[in-house]
């Protein structure tokens, strides 16, 4: 075969390959622009997004800190986390279901515990799955997501 014979497979080819690349790439796109367009009437939810920015464990910090802000616990510089204040029955409740249930493992390990070791608490961690699957029921992939063409 000539290299002029070989050149009109290999640029069909070629544009095959292209072509299907491009509509690829386009159903992406449109697939991230009407993730967007449903953005602005969502409320943004803090623990889904330090979900997404890091790993689904990490919500245990996030809700940590929200019981250090609120004063119903206390958490030291290596992570190590203490009810303040009242016993737990008596102390009003976070709204949110993560504060709630990292209240209720503290309850369980004796009102103090280190992060590291609530990250294992089979009823933190069910509920910790429950919360980010029911956010992420809302926009369908988003906290799996790591890259878009969102500008």
């Amino acid at each position: 075969m000539t290299r002029l014979t070989l050149a009109g497979p290999a640029s069909a080819i070629a544009v095959v390959v292209h072509v299907t690349l491009g509509i690829a790439w386009s159903l992406g796109a449109f697939g991230d622009r009407r993730t967007a367009a449903r953005l602005a009437s969502l409320d943004i939810d803090p623990y889904p997004a330090v979900a997404t920015a890091g790993r689904p464990e990490d919500v245990d910090e996030a809700a940590a800190a929200a019981l250090n802000t609120s004063g119903t616990a206390h958490v030291d510089r290596g992570g190590f986390v203490t009810v303040t204040g009242a016993p737990i029955e008596d102390s009003p409740r976070p709204e949110h279901p993560l504060p709630a249930a990292l209240l209720d493992a503290l309850d369980r390990h004796g009102g103090s515990a280190s992060l590291r070791r609530l990250v294992d608490d089979p009823d933190l961690s069910r509920v910790r799955t429950a919360c980010l699957r029911g956010r992420d029921a809302e926009v369908p992939g988003w906290s799996s997501r790591r890259k878009d063409r969102l500008k």
